[in-house]
């Protein structure tokens, strides 16, 4: 179609001035683009803020840009940056710009580094770590910017299709990594404080080491595939564990890891356990805003593994899972199955057990922060244990305080255990069993047949804490080694049930307890006052054993501290009560006997121990505990 006569010199003068635009863009622009004096007069404008440098740049037409070698380096209010890019390219809309909204588009960078450390702070102290952060070139670290912003109309800053390729490394505070990546996506920001918005839609990044401090390496090799990003959040209002409810994960990953405490932000909801090790990671992970999705399934071979809860470590080699979908009846399965393993207390090197399996279970409903109001009626949690070995009893004196006249010297046992927890509840039972139990009773070294039946009848787990009434304890075959007060031929046996108990495992621990006793005789009491020094009255000592003995008696432990305000056991003709406390700082209390009209009293003041034949019940009765 033929234009008319004057559309024709219209289009024809349009097309001579946009080739007299390009030629002077071609000439003017890239001329001040490769002169020094440009990038002087650009970093003065405000160079407390922003600085920038090129090696060569160039603009093929009017908007787009190309640089190589390119630097950037500045402050914000709280943190100081620096961007090297090995090639850059982006083209930017002039329009806008105007109206304070830079909409750039067609963004290409190949190996890009970024680096990042805080300003100085009045209420942080980085004295410890100051060592282990990035230098920035030409940039001192000043105080970090504290006063109210002004208040001036922000920048809507938009950059659509960014490509990253090639070499990429960071250093960010004290941590420190490269990788070789290919990254696709985009990203939303408004300046001075407002919201921050991140699609990252492809990802396929071949990392290389990380460091943290310098020298601690959290891994070595591993990919990550998918895609990534953050729904718009205010960054300086959302930090830290607030972040996960922006998050949004959907990757293939197979890294190799040094550190396996990730695994803790699955377990948010726990209180007070920790999770160490190293292994790799390979699986597939989606994560939308605070929640795990369905088809999530990790796993990590781990080289060795660590489970810590309150005073109490479990140490092996291992596998750890994570999976959420049709298979989990779309419930979040986290588990830990542990070979070779050791469950130590405190700072004790012996293990309290030790084997070659145990499996710890929880389940939840996917969502990882708690909120106020939410209520997760499917966070659960179980513990399968099958023949596993406690290679040495004496390791439960650490349990003890040292005044404690019942000391357990030795030993072996096997111990099976099946536990579920859940919200405000809990069921299983724990058993161990012992045919050589070794102990020491008021300087009496003893041996046994023990059996222990623990119910778990309900609880708290939420707050770790149980409550194990209906448990057992067994005492069979009672022998006395050595030659103190020796028992007849006849080993000694007793039950002692629990039909009341409570257990909270916190730093320190604590219990209490309604404890129901039965013996087969009384021979161990007469031999706690048999034994003291000072001791005459042998024939008492004959006396007060006795068949039958039945008791009942109270029971309360914070830490190593242990008492018991009232306990009382009778037979035919002997009566026994017993109010003491066993501290690390010594004992106190009173134990009381009585055979027929005849009666005693056993006074412990500090770790010292006295007898005393008058009013022996009168001074029983009037003693108060300190506990």
């Amino acid at each position: 179609m033929k234009l008319p006569p004057g559309a024709r010199r219209w289009f024809v003068r349009i097309i001579k001035l946009a080739v007299i635009v390009e030629l002077v863009w071609l000439v003017v622009i890239n001329a001040l683009l490769q002169i020094p004096y440009t990038q002087t007069v650009i970093n003065g404008i405000r160079p407390e803020k922003f600085n920038v440098s090129w090696e060569n740049a160039w603009s093929p037409f009017p908007a787009r840009v190309y640089l190589r070698g390119a630097s950037a380096n500045g402050n914000s209010r709280s943190q100081i940056w620096q961007v090297d890019v090995e090639t850059a390219s982006g083209s930017v809309r002039l329009l806008p710009l105007v109206f304070k909204q830079a909409r750039i588009r067609s963004v290409n960078a190949s190996d890009v580094t970024f680096r990042m450390r805080p300003r100085s702070k009045p209420d942080k102290d980085y004295s410890s770590s100051e060592a282990f952060f990035p230098v920035i070139e030409n940039r001192e670290v000043t105080p970090a910017v504290t006063a109210p912003r002004k208040k001036k109309h922000p920048w809507n800053v938009s950059v659509e299709n960014i490509r990253l390729s090639g070499e990429h490394g960071y250093w960010i505070y004290q941590l420190q990594g490269s990788a070789v990546a290919e990254i696709e996506g985009g990203l939303n920001y408004q300046t001075r404080g407002g919201a921050l918005e991140l699609d990252l839609a492809s990802l396929d990044i071949q990392l290389g080491r990380h460091f943290l401090n310098g020298d601690y390496e959290l891994l070595s090799q591993g990919w990550v595939r998918g895609s990534m990003g953050f729904a718009p959040f205010v960054p300086r209002q959302n930090k830290g564990l607030a972040l996960l409810d922006y998050l949004l994960l959907d990757v293939g990953v197979d890294i190799d890891v040094n550190s396996l405490q990730f695994i803790k932000l699955f377990m948010l909801r726990l209180r007070g356990v920790d999770v160490g090790g190293s292994g790799r990671v390979s699986g597939h992970l989606g994560f939308d805003q605070g929640y795990v999705l369905d088809g999530t399934d990790l796993a990590v071979d781990a080289r060795d593994l660590q489970v810590s809860f309150p005073a109490h470590r479990i140490l092996g080699t291992g596998g750890v899972g994570l999976e959420k979908g049709p298979g989990t009846n779309g419930l979040l399965d986290l588990n830990f199955r542990f070979r070779d393993l050791e469950l130590r207390h405190g700072d004790d090197p012996r293990p309290v057990i030790a084997g070659d399996a145990m499996l710890i279970e929880v389940n939840s409903d996917g969502w990882l922060v708690p909120k106020p109001g939410r209520v997760d009626d499917s966070l659960a949690a179980g513990v399968e244990i099958r023949n596993l070995g406690v290679p040495d009893l004496a390791v439960f004196q650490g349990y003890l305080p040292p005044e404690f006249p019942l000391s357990i010297t030795g030993g072996d046992a096997v111990l099976d255990a099946s536990l579920q927890l859940g919200p405000g509840t809990a069921g299983g039972q724990i058993r161990l069993e012992s045919g050589n139990a070794n102990a020491t009773l008021v300087d009496q070294d003893l041996e046994a047949d023990l059996s222990a039946n623990i119910v778990l009848a309900g609880g708290q787990p939420e707050h770790l804490a149980f409550d194990l009434s209906g448990s057992e304890i067994v005492l069979d075959n009672v022998r006395v080694l050595g030659e103190k007060a020796e028992f007849d031929d006849e080993g000694w046996s007793s039950v002692l049930k629990l039909p009341r108990a409570d257990l909270e495992l916190a730093d320190p621990i604590r219990a209490s307890a309604q404890a129901e006793l039965t013996a087969s005789d009384s021979r161990p009491i007469a031999a706690v006052f048999r034994n003291q020094e000072g001791w005459r009255p042998e024939f008492l000592a004959r006396a007060l054993t006795v068949e039958g003995i039945e008791g009942t008696a109270e029971l309360q432990v914070v830490g190593r501290r242990v008492a018991i305000p009232d306990s009382w056991v009778t037979s035919d003709n002997i009566e026994a009560g017993a109010r003491v406390v066993f501290a690390e700082s010594g004992s106190d209390g009173v134990v009381y006997l009585k055979y027929k009209k005849i009666d005693a009293v056993l006074k412990l003041d500090n770790g010292e121990k006295n007898i005393d034949l008058v009013g022996a019940r009168k001074k029983y009765d009037a003693y108060e505990s300190s506990y």
